[in-house]
């Protein structure tokens, strides 16, 4: 599917959203971040289940953003550049 990245359309696997509807479970962004010898795992809000499976992907690589726009020195880790997929 395509949703919005840093304001350019992006790749992204829905298999999150799609899992979390089928299990009416939400989905829970996160991000890992190395600083000073520490990781530290920074969470998002929650995402609720939703039939519209392009609408919440939408949320979740909004959030993914929001966290690489906080440390983008961490990016490599969250996306995989070679072919615009948000992993």
């Amino acid at each position: 599917m395509r949703v919005t990245g840093f304001g350019s359309p992006v790749g992204f696997d829905g298999w999150p959203t799609r899992f979390a509807a089928k299990a009416q479970a939400p989905v829970l962004p996160g991000f890992v971040t190395q600083t000073d010898g520490r990781l530290k795992l920074l969470i998002g809000s929650a995402i609720a289940p939703s039939a519209d499976i392009v609408a919440s992907s939408q949320n979740l690589v909004t959030q993914l953003e929001g966290f690489i726009k906080l440390h983008p020195e961490e990016w490599a880790f969250s996306v995989d550049n070679t072919n615009g997929r948000i992993k």
